[in-house]
């Protein structure tokens, strides 16, 4: 009897150990969703707070969450007057990251040519953060999702965020940058194995003139060279040589004539609304806003030298691998990922001022994205340009688009040394180690 009481007593203390074990991590798992933004592609930080406010309210009424109350989100401060903070910011988020805490949820927009962009950003190389087993695995939740169409969302820029592993991230937006031509005939001629040198031997002169490099721009140099490292790698796939060669036929063009008898035409990186708010880069100049609605598009890519179409991925969300409830947080992720909230989310939205939405069959008349839609002539004419899409790459940090775009002004106007060439090449280098 006494050693039945003994047995009854220690049960009794393991029980209570076990309850208040569990009663820690119900308390853990109780506390709030945390979702971090950085959105430097919008251009005040109170349009972040509002779309997440916003996107959250919607998920209450969509029965993903319960309440806003359990969802904590921070924005990541940025501009010309928080460099300051936005550094405190950033230092603790990498701390929390590392020591195995950190936010639940990554939302990241950024412009694809760098512009506006701060020169530190959370993640620099998100795949390099992919390799560093910075975000969840997401395949057996994207199997399961309720709101997301994955065959919709179009696979080569999804893969961005994709390795041999699995997908780790998701984009939301994207752009590739094109010539667009008023009332030309239709594209012809280009395939996904067409490469930048291939336009410009083409004999067709809407081709060859798309594939020429302006005298300053910061958004075709990206597109020309193409992917620049291979995945989970900290090397550049590009050879020296052929930036050089790219520096070159630059610097010909500009001191060239371009061909006579060509329609009007702009250059852009291809955004939401691109009719109404298309940055231009015309022989004429121009203060950047072209109002070209009513032209009858022919849109011409820039093809890579490696061939095909690369894109850019403006904005992507992942889950942070140290995650305690990656249901809930990828409950979040497969709604803002739904045809319709590309569509209509504020959130979303915010993002699509530098970029094209993911999902197949948008910015139609019947699915018009934030009002937008294309006449049916333009769809099928955006249809051609995008089909010769075959790989999509996370935009560099801000200081290497900078240091490769005043590299290549200088070259084209100032010094055509190869000292020039060098030195823009060991910059990227250096900015790959130290990611």
């Amino acid at each position: 009897e006494d050693n039945m009481k003994r047995t009854i007593k220690i049960l009794a203390a393991l029980f209570a150990i076990l309850l208040s074990f569990t009663a820690c991590g119900s308390e853990k798992a109780a506390g709030p969703l945390r979702i971090c933004i950085e959105c430097t592609a919008l251009r005040e930080v109170f349009q972040a707070e509002d779309a997440v406010q916003n996107f959250l309210a919607n998920a209450v009424d969509y029965g993903v969450i319960e309440s806003v109350d359990g969802v904590e989100f921070e924005v990541i401060p940025y501009g010309p007057d928080a460099d300051a903070e936005r550094k405190g910011v950033l230092t603790r988020l990498r701390t929390e990251i590392a020591s195995g805490e950190g936010p639940d949820i990554f939302i990241i927009g950024r412009t694809a040519d760098g512009y506006y962009a701060n020169d530190d950003t959370l993640f620099r190389y998100p795949e390099r953060a992919i390799a560093q087993s910075r975000f969840l695995k997401l395949d057996d939740y994207i199997a399961d999702a309720q709101f997301m169409e994955w065959d919709k969302l179009l696979a080569p820029v999804m893969d961005a965020g994709r390795t041999e592993d699995g997908q780790f991230l998701l984009p939301m937006t994207y752009t590739f940058y094109a010539t667009i031509y008023n009332g030309a005939d239709a594209l012809s001629g280009l395939s996904t194995e067409t490469t930048w040198q291939d336009m410009l031997a083409s004999s067709d002169p809407l081709v060859q003139n798309a594939s020429r490099l302006p005298e300053y721009n910061l958004g075709c140099l990206p597109s020309v060279f193409g992917r620049l490292t291979e995945k989970q790698s900290d090397t550049l796939s590009l050879s020296i040589e052929q930036m050089q060669e790219v520096f070159d036929t630059g610097r010909a063009h500009f001191q060239s004539p371009e061909p006579e008898g060509l329609p009007e035409y702009r250059r852009c990186n291809l955004v939401i609304d691109f009719d109404t708010r298309l940055a231009s880069d015309s022989p004429s100049g121009g203060n950047g806003i072209e109002n070209i609605t009513n032209w009858d598009m022919t849109i011409v890519p820039m093809c890579s030298l490696n061939g095909g179409v690369t894109a850019t991925v403006t904005s992507f969300c992942g889950i942070n691998a140290n995650t305690k409830r990656p249901e809930e947080a990828f409950a979040l992720l497969d709604l803002l990922l739904s045809g319709e909230f590309q569509q209509h989310s504020g959130l979303y939205g915010g993002f699509l001022f530098e970029g094209l939405p993911v999902q197949d069959g948008l910015m139609q008349e019947d699915t018009p994205v934030q009002h937008w839609h294309f006449s049916d002539n333009n769809y099928q004419a955006f249809l051609d340009a995008r089909s010769l899409i075959t790989d999509a790459q996370f935009p560099m940090p801000a200081d290497r688009i900078r240091t490769l775009s005043m590299g290549y002004a200088e070259y084209v106007h100032d010094n055509p040394d190869r000292a020039v060439v060098d030195e823009v090449y060991r910059d990227m280098e250096m900015g790959l180690a130290e990611s």
